[in-house]
């Protein structure tokens, strides 16, 4: 799993048929597949996220976060219930803890 980290301000972000489309005045910069995030961190004002991907970043489980300047958390995007997939990400983090061998 991987944190997506906006820094810059002007990025736009939206969601496309399961991806993350990340894009600054008009150009598309990356697309990333929304499974594969754990959290989108916004760091700046001046990012556009739109309604939809806010919508399925919740459904799925993905946090979005946003920072002030000092790197202290604001807020923090939270669905009002907890989704299976969430239910079934914690599962496989006890098991893969369960997995390691500590010496």
């Amino acid at each position: 799993m991987s944190i997506l980290i906006v820094k810059d301000y002007g990025i736009s972000l939206q969601y496309r048929k399961g991806l993350v489309v990340i894009s600054k005045k008009g150009t598309i910069l990356r697309k990333v597949p929304l499974m594969s995030l754990e959290a989108i961190y916004i760091l700046t004002g001046g990012v556009m996220i739109s309604s939809k991907l806010a919508r399925m970043a919740a459904r799925t489980g993905v946090d979005v976060i946003f920072f002030d300047h000092k790197g202290t958390p604001l807020a923090r995007l939270d669905p009002p219930y907890h989704t299976r997939t969430v239910l079934t990400r914690r599962m496989q983090y006890e098991a893969y803890n369960l997995s390691l061998i500590h010496i």
